[in-house]
């Protein structure tokens, strides 16, 4: 509680009316700290309440029609008084003024009040004024009595980025832009999403989410190769829109295929498992002589890939497409997420389709392609918001893309070493094969004894011819 401050007295010819002490409570969500300057800081907490306590005292004769007057901040609403032993009533008088009726005649006593308000949309400070009034003769008339406080409203707000489904994989045939007439011949669905978590204790009555989306792979060309293509407009899952420039939704128009049915969103977040892989069609390229022509050249200037060493000392070569890395051509977009509560968040689902072509063209040879997009909250300075770890302010979603090496048909070259083992045991076993077959006597064969062998006699007109 904030230390209660003894104010002038009033003094009337009945007596002497005193307003002892008042002060504001800490007990619903306020918590008090210190200042240099002398001024106190009010940071707003768990609790949706703030009281003020006033204590007033008549040392002398009944005062008549005495009241309390409390002025307060328009960005405070009166609630109401909390009842106690003395029978003192309050009431709104208008949006900032609230008036309570001592007595009539308020005796020589005591009494406490406790008024609660509500916060709404504050500055950043708050300010009462506090007086009495009564209809006796006032001996000495003192000015109006002030509280201030600076207003501290802090709010731990965080996000959180997922890629779904964890793994999908590329391959198959290749295909050119103007081979493509629907969304599912691009390559298998995925799914990025941001939930941005209020951990409190105030709310944050409004929000921007920046997402810089991978849409293009990097062959530091004006034109890219398509990477991750949004085929319809993110949405929030919660209070909020996102809002979108014209060409970053289904840059190319493609329709869905008539009869075809969507995975739903719900399966692509809960899927764990590796998602099929599209049936491509063969793509007809005849007369696109300018497509191959581009296509070779590009080849040149892809992204490289990095060779990293795994956890068992096996060495991977990683292709990231990356915004921060340069590595991706990505377009922003801002999604506004409004009255995101303590202990509430809201989730931003982004669906595209990853682009098959682009990745069985110039990374068959990579062992896999990470794919990430970025979010990054942003709070109106206006709203005057403190966060003490701003660290959590950024994360990433991520596509990890692995080559279907058994759909292309290709397959790692054999190192020269394995052939040449496989020779040397396939002669070494035919030798062994040979000498057994030698000593069992395989190779002997059996000839006619020739003493044994007579001559041939025929018979012919009685005459034996030899």
């Amino acid at each position: 509680m904030w230390r209660t401050k003894k104010l002038p007295s009033y003094v009337n010819s009945d007596g002497i009316g005193e307003l002892l002490y008042w002060g504001i409570g800490d007990g619903i969500g306020l918590k008090y700290t210190s200042r240099n300057d002398g001024i106190p800081l009010l940071e707003l907490g768990d609790q949706p309440e703030l009281l003020l306590e006033i204590s007033v005292a008549n040392l002398g004769e009944p005062a008549y029609e005495a009241g309390l007057f409390v002025e307060h901040s328009r960005g405070l609403s009166f609630v109401g008084r909390i009842i106690e032993g003395n029978k003192i009533s309050c009431n709104l008088y208008n949006a900032t003024l609230v008036t309570c009726s001592l007595g009539n005649p308020f005796k020589k006593e005591s009494n406490s009040l406790r008024l609660r308000f509500s916060p709404g949309e504050l500055g950043d400070r708050i300010e009462f004024k506090i007086w009495t009034n009564t209809t006796s003769d006032e001996q000495s008339i003192q000015g109006d009595l002030e509280l201030e406080a600076r207003v501290v409203k802090r709010a731990e707000v965080s996000v959180r980025g997922l890629g779904r489904p964890e793994q999908v994989f590329y391959g198959g045939e290749i295909r050119g832009e103007s081979a493509i007439k629907f969304r599912d011949e691009i390559g298998p669905q995925v799914l990025h999403s941001f939930e941005v978590f209020n951990g409190g204790p105030w709310r944050v009555p409004h929000l921007s989410l920046i997402i810089s989306w991978p849409y293009q792979a990097e062959n530091h060309k004006e034109q890219g190769k398509w990477l991750l293509y949004m085929e319809e407009k993110p949405f929030v899952d919660g209070d909020g829109e996102c809002l979108m420039d014209p060409g970053q939704v289904n840059n190319l128009k493609l329709k869905r295929r008539p009869g075809a049915v969507e995975t739903p969103l719900e399966h692509l977040i809960l899927q764990d498992s590796p998602a099929p892989l599209i049936d491509f069609v063969n793509a007809t390229e005849s007369g696109d002589s300018s497509l191959n022509k581009r296509r070779r050249r590009d080849l040149e200037e892809v992204v490289r890939a990095e060779a990293i060493v795994d956890k068992d000392g096996t060495t991977r070569h990683v292709v990231t497409m990356d915004c921060d890395k340069g590595t991706a051509k990505c377009f922003k977009f801002r999604c506004n997420v409004r009255n995101l509560q303590r202990r509430q968040s809201a989730v931003i689902k982004i669906r595209a389709r990853l682009w098959n072509s682009t990745l069985a063209e110039d990374y068959m040879k990579a062992d896999r392609v990470v794919i990430r997009s970025k979010a990054r909250i942003e709070l109106d300075p206006f709203l005057e918001i403190n966060q003490s770890n701003t660290v959590d302010d950024i994360d990433y979603a991520e596509t990890i893309a692995y080559p279907d090496h058994l759909d292309t048909g290709e397959s790692k070259s054999i190192p020269i070493w394995i052939i040449l083992l496989a020779v040397a045991v396939g002669v070494f076993l035919l030798v062994i094969l040979i000498f057994i077959l030698w000593r069992l006597g395989f190779f002997r064969r059996n000839r006619p004894d020739p003493t044994m062998s007579g001559s041939l006699m025929k018979k012919k007109n009685d005459e034996y011819i030899s």
